[in-house]
């Protein structure tokens, strides 16, 4: 496509970005002496092609989305056009970059920029979800920070206008990553979705990175079925625990447990804060120089590479051809369904890591080499539960001074006890009531087979990998019934041998050691039990029955086959590590009465003890000391 000298009443000035469907140039309006971004849409790839044809309609929503709202946290919309060659809209033109370019660098936010940024973007969705207008693509890519500090929310592309019929359910749109869990499931969505995706945006601000990573279906998985990492684990010693349970609200899986408004959740911030939101992101923040030359818009795709920077000074000579875009409801169209907008982006930045150089701008100095945080808690979480010591290594070989290094080394020296005590019972000779208790164990009879099941794509590698390194036999017999001869299902029987096989090692090394031996932890112990918040229920901590004898540790509460009701057990080893398992019964309101597993581990030092786990899914630490103890 060449450069028009004008596009209605515009005249065009120089190109900003161009793509396989448009152009975005940049304009002026003589009437009234004003700036524009224009983008555009070539009419003969719409008249070409009837998938394509479906983006027409999707670019006037747009402007009708956007032309509906009027703040100055939002980019306004101006006007909406059609000539012989193309179908445009005449946008502010905004100088700035976005917060993805901030990303690419590796800014980190102080909390006031934060609190800042997620306040003025609370703002714009306010304004728009008073008018009924759901975003549905809130991303850092679609959120530009202008050189006086300002957010605007910018690419109403696929937004949904109340009693619109251009979006029906069953179609996935939006972008990996920030999609709310119904928007996967293609199911009917609100305003509450952007409230989720302000929440990735608020949980990548805080720790540096984001709370679901991955491949597209990890990442879809992670978010219909798994919590996010806390950020005050994900970023430690930076204080993050206060904004822990905002964020747990904000990503809720189920629409009904996260904020209901914008104001809500921008009210949860601020009392967190303690203090009033700053109007601007700090000058010192700001990134001086423009990356993507004054786009009033960056609806970018993380699927496809944009316009190399060379290409962007100019138009293509010879236009890329139209390519139709199917729409699909399985997670893959969660990608497809937000690509052909790349044609409208401007001058693409390859997708980080690592930042490539753009064409005019000056190039940042490198930072120091540094494993960028994403992929070090990927790691982590890969490895934390492992009892092979080799992985544990391989983590702290890579990252010696990590966040996690520490609890790297403390799971080696406990799997080297471990390993050691085992040792120790396999040279004693077995007790005489050992020996008859295992002649008399009945043989269990072999259970009928199951019928195999055949899983989708995907979704098998995704269940094993949630559960390989688990040490939950409930968690492993789970995939065995799901998958009973699933490509895994060697290693889980595998798994679920060696975790029985270190359970009697643990039982007969009590058994074996001599009656005789005096009790190293002698007298009385009082135990406390510290829960997060979970469902319906609040942050929890209270004080709980504990019973030590003979060295082994007892924590009971509530009523035996009650709701409410656990119990934890556990003796600790010869270098003071206990490892506390057991079960319970639920209180929860969509559990009540089922039964969980339960499981704790830590440290003595002294006469104090603290270890970290959870009652089912709900993450606690509980806290032993020697009565009168400080």
């Amino acid at each position: 496509m060449a450069t028009p000298d004008r596009l209605g009443k515009y005249e065009i000035t120089e190109v900003l970005g161009q793509g396989a469907m448009g152009v975005v140039f940049k304009g002026f309006d003589p009437g009234i002496g004003r700036v524009v971004a224009i983008k555009t849409i070539r009419r003969e790839l719409i008249e070409a092609d009837g998938a394509a044809g479906r983006m027409l309609a999707r670019f006037r929503n747009e402007a009708r989305a956007a032309g509906r709202l009027a703040h100055p946290g939002i980019v306004a919309v101006y006007d909406y056009g059609e000539d012989a060659a193309v179908a445009y809209i005449a946008m502010e033109y905004v100088e700035g970059n976005s917060l993805r370019e901030y990303f690419t660098r590796g800014t980190r936010f102080a909390e006031r920029d934060v609190v800042s940024i997620m306040c003025q973007l609370l703002e714009a969705l306010a304004h728009a979800h008073e008018r009924r207008v759901w975003h549905r693509d809130i991303k850092p890519a679609n959120l530009i920070v202008m050189m006086n500090g300002r957010v605007k929310v910018a690419d109403f592309g696929i937004a949904r206008i109340e009693a619109s019929e251009l979006t029906q359910t069953g179609a996935v749109m939006g972008s990996p990553g920030y999609m709310a869990p119904e928007q996967y499931a293609a199911a009917s969505i609100d305003h509450r979705a952007d409230l989720f995706a302000a929440g990735v945006v608020f949980y990548h601000l805080l720790t540096g990175t984001r709370p679901f990573i991955g491949t597209t279906e990890q990442i879809a998985y992670a978010i219909c079925h798994t919590e996010a990492l806390q950020p005050s684990r994900a970023d430690p010693g930076k204080g993050w625990e206060r904004y822990d349970p905002v964020v747990a609200r904000a990503l809720a899986k189920r629409p009904d447990d996260r904020y209901q408004t914008a104001e809500a959740f921008r009210a949860a911030i601020l009392e967190v804060h303690a203090g009033p939101a700053a109007p601007t992101v700090s000058e010192e923040t700001i990134i001086s120089e423009i990356l993507r030359p004054a786009a009033a818009l960056d609806p970018s795709s993380p699927s496809r590479p944009g316009v190399p920077p060379r290409a962007a000074a100019a138009p293509a000579a010879h236009p890329r051809p139209a390519r139709a875009w199917g729409w699909g409801i399985a997670v893959a169209a969660a990608v497809v369904a937000v690509v052909a907008w790349q044609a409208f982006s401007r001058k693409e930045a390859p997708p980080a890591p690592p930042p490539a150089p753009v064409a005019a701008a000056p190039v940042a100095p490198s930072p120091p080499v540094r494993p960028q945080p994403d992929q070090e808690v990927v790691f982590w979480e890969s490895v934390r539960n492992s009892t092979n010591r080799a992985e544990l290594e391989a983590y702290l070989a890579k990252y010696p001074d990590g966040a996690f290094a520490a609890l790297a080394r403390a799971r080696i020296d406990a799997l080297a006890a471990a390993e050691a005590k085992a040792k120790a019972a396999a040279a004693a000779p077995p007790a005489p009531e050992r020996r008859a208790a295992e002649k008399a164990a009945p043989v269990d009879p072999p259970k009928p087979a199951a019928q195999p099941v055949k899983p989708q794509a995907g979704q098998e590698a995704l269940f094993w990998e949630s559960v390989r390194n688990s040490s939950n036999p409930a968690e492993l017999k789970a995939y065995l019934a799901k998958y009973p001869e699933g490509e895994f299902a060697p290693l889980a029987r595998a798994r679920l041998d060696a975790l029985a096989a270190a359970d009697q090692q643990r039982t007969a090394a009590v058994k074996a050691a001599p009656a005789a031996a005096a009790a190293r932890y002698p007298g009385r112990w009082k135990a406390v039990m510290t829960c997060e918040p979970f469902e319906e229920f609040g942050a929890w901590n209270s004080e709980v029955s504990l019973v030590v004898k003979d060295d082994a540790f007892t924590i009971e509460r509530g009523v035996r086959e009650q709701p409410g009701y656990f119990i934890l057990r556990g003796t600790p080893d010869a270098d003071g590590w206990l490892r506390m398992t057991g079960n319970g019964v639920s209180s929860v309101a969509k559990f009540r009465g089922q039964t969980y597993y339960a499981e704790f581990h830590g440290r003595f030092e002294g006469d104090h003890y603290q270890g970290s786990g959870g009652l089912g899914r709900r993450k606690c630490a509980v806290s032993i000391s020697r009565a009168g103890a400080s």
